[in-house]
């Protein structure tokens, strides 16, 4: 891209590529034509960015002093504080006005002179510098000696003299002139190419950006800090910061709210495993693996070079129910030598060497199926590696606990003899009672289902299809979309179960009534309340059901890009801005 006076050049590398090699082989071809660019040119530069190098937070700074001195206060001053932060790669300035001496020459007085504008602009540069000297031995020290040339007040500038040699017009002698003579000099300002606003007023606006290995929870928290700082010290002259954009907010509520769903599913499983084992000694026992194994993943993520963030803590959450796993499995054979008579520390020896073989192929299952998305190429690879080997190694670790927590807990807090098939406790009474009818009923159900398996078959296939394509709804934009999405498999849906009740029907050479009806009825639940609600959506213009299978996601801010036509300059887009921010 280009503007004017710069230009920029932006490179795009393979993913995979070394940037740091990258950056080497850039600088060494940029050598190569630095003697191509104009003697003016300023060297270039070299600026990394990648994928975490866009702005995690912007700031306006606004006050009571003028533009020129506010945007010397945040390049000098506000700017070097942030970048010094831990973690920050770059804090990048806009708005405000920028201090420029003008030298305005009067054409009709260099021309009587035969003075040239070149002429000017170089005695501002010979005379504009500071030049080392050299060094001057006095006694036992040694001194450098440097002219300090540099202009410092305007006065200086209007002072500058320098000679103005024609031979026809001086009698052949150089006349001395001074630049105020020639020139009118002005401190103002450069011109204005960005302009930065904040709550309808114009500010000076710092973007933060953090660097590769950088976490902007952490820079966000260090940034609050030496923003507190800065407007104590500046309180006298006004000076207020206001963030008008962070990501480190969204970054922490989703994380707060996954390790809500984390701990909330610990919980579950702890109760889950309390209401079937009804024992509080064998929940704490199965309980104690889940926290241990966590700890231990945090460890192993540490090692790897991950971090706390939206993936590994999704890794924690869908481990939780298999963590318990292996201690389950464990602790259940080592019930059954109790129940023996064996005392508690051969019961844990022995229940944990007769199935250890199924506790470990029982955790590579679960293995097998991860570790593979691990190795994935691409950015998408970068995004699941930490979920993929946040759960393997949270598996792995639930195996090891199994092996060595869970039978050492079992041998400290059990007794020979122990038989939780015929619990005392009232709840334990209870609980066990229905357990076993409703495993009865189950029986009776299966042994149906085992005598009709082409009725099974298709109408389980068929429930499942309905479902699937409710289901579906779930992830179109709206749920008025939702529901309309499921109509157009209504027909389809109705057709399956026609089928399935001639299929039955000629199995068992007769039309087996309530059963089938009842089949048919629920076959057709879905794709039915799905037409229903479309239509009645249609005719009220709203969605009837409104609800969805994917929450939506509000970041809390809303982004409007403004394009004017080419060539249109800063103060008619600063008008358009303005009546925007009316409305």
């Amino acid at each position: 891209g280009r503007c004017s006076g710069q230009s920029n050049v932006r490179l795009n590398f393979a993913w995979g590529t070394d940037l740091g090699t990258a950056v080497d082989d850039v600088r060494s071809r940029l050598d190569r034509v630095r003697g191509r660019l104009p003697e003016e040119a300023d060297p270039p530069t070299i600026f990394r960015a990648d994928s975490n190098a866009f702005p995690i937070m912007q700031i306006g700074v606004e006050g009571d002093l003028d533009p020129v001195t506010l945007r010397e206060l945040a390049e000098n001053d506000l700017s070097p504080r942030l970048e010094r932060a831990p973690g920050v790669a770059a804090v990048t300035i806009n708005g405000g006005l920028r201090r420029q001496v003008h030298v305005n020459l009067s054409k009709e007085k260099i021309t009587a002179l035969n003075l040239s504008v070149d002429r000017v602009v170089q005695a501002l540069k010979q005379e504009n510098q500071n030049l080392p000297l050299g060094q001057v031995d006095q006694g036992d020290s040694t001194y450098l000696v440097r002219s300090q040339g540099q202009f410092g007040s305007i006065d200086d500038i209007r002072n500058m003299v320098f000679t103005v040699s024609d031979p026809k017009s001086f009698g052949g002698k150089g006349k001395l002139v001074k630049l105020s003579d020639v020139a009118t000099i002005k401190d103002a300002s450069a011109e204005r190419t960005v302009l930065s606003r904040l709550n309808g007023l114009e500010n000076i606006s710092l973007a933060i950006n953090k660097a590769r290995d950088g976490n902007a929870v952490e820079i966000t928290k260090n940034a609050d800090k030496i923003i507190e700082q800065i407007e104590k010290e500046y309180a006298a002259d006004g000076l207020k910061i206001q963030k008008s954009f962070e990501t480190a907010k969204q970054i922490t509520e989703s994380l707060d709210d996954l390790l809500f769903a984390l701990m909330f599913g610990v919980v579950l499983v702890a109760l889950i495993v309390y209401v079937f084992l009804h024992n509080l000694r064998g929940t704490l026992i199965v309980a104690t693996a889940i926290p241990t194994c966590m700890l231990s993943t945090f460890i192993g993520l540490k090692a790897l070079g991950f971090t706390i963030n939206n993936m590994s803590m999704l890794a924690l959450s869908l481990a939780v129910g298999v963590l318990v796993d292996d201690a389950i499995v464990v602790l259940e054979n080592i019930y059954r030598h109790l129940r023996k008579g064996e005392e508690p520390v051969e019961a844990a020896l022995n229940g944990r060497s007769e199935i250890g073989l199924a506790a470990i192929a029982i955790t590579l299952a679960d293995v097998v199926v991860f570790l593979p998305i691990a190795f994935m190429g691409g950015i998408v690879g970068q995004f699941f590696k930490p979920l993929a080997l946040g759960f393997v190694i949270a598996t792995l670790v639930s195996l090891f606990v199994s092996f060595t927590v869970t039978p050492m807990l079992a041998s400290r807090w059990y007794r020979a003899g122990e038989d939780l098939e015929h619990p005392e406790g009232r709840f334990a009474k209870w609980f066990e009672a229905r357990f076993h009818a409703f495993t009865e009923g189950y029986r009776k159900r299966l042994e149906w289902a085992l005598a009709h398996r082409w009725f099974v078959f298709v109408l389980g296939n068929l429930a499942l299809f309905a479902v699937i394509t409710f289901i579906s709804g779930g992830f179109m934009p709206s749920a008025d979309k939702a529901i309309g999405g499921a109509v157009p498999f209504v027909g389809t849906v109705a057709v399956v179960g026609l089928i399935a009740t001639v299929v039955a029907s000629v199995q068992q050479k007769r039309f087996m009534g309530k059963i089938l009806g009842s089949a048919m009825l629920f076959s057709l639940i879905f794709p039915a309340s799905a037409l229903v609600g479309f239509a009645f959506g249609q005719w009220k213009k709203e969605a009837v059901f409104k609800f969805s299978f994917l929450p939506s996601v509000d970041a809390g801010s809303v982004s409007v890009s403004i394009e004017l036509p080419p060539g249109t300059n800063l103060a008619t887009t600063q008008g358009v801005v303005e009546q925007i921010e009316s409305k």
